[in-house]
């Protein structure tokens, strides 16, 4: 019953992609904000990508083969679902010249586990995973056969990895490579943005980061690794020094924040957030404020913030 269901949803899902080449409200600028964290396991692989492959039949003989393989945000950024197509030069009766397929992986906070749904219509195949971390390695193990078989990514960085197709015929002790995959990013020249889509999601990132300044787990996500904070004391603060003092320095709780003025300004794949912000007692007195211009980088399917700077107001007379 299980497989009929799936089977039932995988003719829907097939049938919704063939009837237009691009679908409404199935692509995402981003991963979904309260799942951000989790999402990146897959999500950073978003953008596209070439490799080289290499089929290995039952017999030991190879085929070797070159692919593209496209990631993208979907489903309200709650899903990353990427595009497979390989060549194979060289293939034989058994094998096949050439393969087209797409994978939808979801992170289930539930079951605290990645769900992956491989299809693959022309061969009409599809198999099912959950995904986990393995040390350095992301590990998909076979929800679907009866004997072992799971999918490895491996060697990963932000410009490559490793990947390799695994399967078992005696219970998980010993493993067979079937395929394995050498990737290489490509890089885009230019990637089309949505003005509006980008404002939102610089206000809602900027709107976090003013709601939980002292929070690393949240500076750790809107901040990227490169990210410079000048400060008035003549020093250039990194990430992690950054997030150290929010969290030594945590606003009193007593004093609340708001944005006076926010304007966010668009220039491509950058960002420049400038505005006010103004610091109270909870009956909106003792009134400080603040004056600042954050910049955001558009890397791997979401922004997140470069340099940060900001001074006091000094009351007028």
């Amino acid at each position: 019953m299980r497989n009929l269901v799936l089977t039932t949803w995988i003719l829907l899902l097939l049938s919704c992609l063939s009837a237009s080449e691009e679908i409404r409200g199935l692509e995402a600028r981003g991963p979904a904000p309260e799942l951000a964290d989790k999402m990146m396991l897959f999500g950073q692989f978003v953008g596209d990508w070439e490799c080289d492959v290499v089929l290995i039949q039952r017999d030991g003989s190879k085929v070797n083969g070159s692919c593209e393989w496209h990631f993208g945000w979907t489903l309200q950024g709650r899903a990353v679902q990427d595009v497979w197509i390989a060549h194979y030069r060289n293939a034989g009766p058994s094998a096949p010249d050439s393969t087209y397929g797409t994978t939808v992986r979801w992170y289930d906070p539930e079951a605290a586990t990645w769900q992956i749904l491989w299809i693959n219509p022309r061969q009409s195949r599809f198999h099912t995973f959950r995904a986990r971390q393995a040390g350095t390695e992301i590990v998909l193990d076979g929800t679907d056969t009866p004997q072992p078989h799971r999918w490895i990514f491996s060697e990963i960085t932000p410009q490559s990895f490793r990947w390799r197709s695994e399967d078992s015929s005696d219970g998980g002790r010993t493993w067979t490579i079937g395929q394995e995959m050498s990737v290489r990013r490509v890089q885009n020249a230019a990637i089309a943005h949505d003005p509006e889509s980008d404002q939102r999601a610089i206000r809602r990132l900027e709107q976090e980061w003013l709601d939980n300044e002292e929070d690393p787990g949240t500076l750790e996500r809107i901040l990227a690794d490169d990210f410079v904070h000048p400060v008035a004391a003549g020093l250039l603060l990194t990430k992690q020094e950054h997030i150290d003092w929010s969290v030594k320095h945590p606003r009193a709780n007593y004093r609340r924040a708001r944005f006076e003025k926010l304007d966010v300004r668009l220039f491509g794949d950058t960002a420049i957030a400038t505005g006010i912000v103004e610091n109270t007692d909870p009956a909106g007195g003792n009134k400080r404020r603040g004056i600042f211009t954050d910049v955001f980088a558009f890397r791997e399917g979401r922004w997140r913030a470069v340099n940060a700077q900001e001074n006091a107001i000094i009351p007028t007379k």
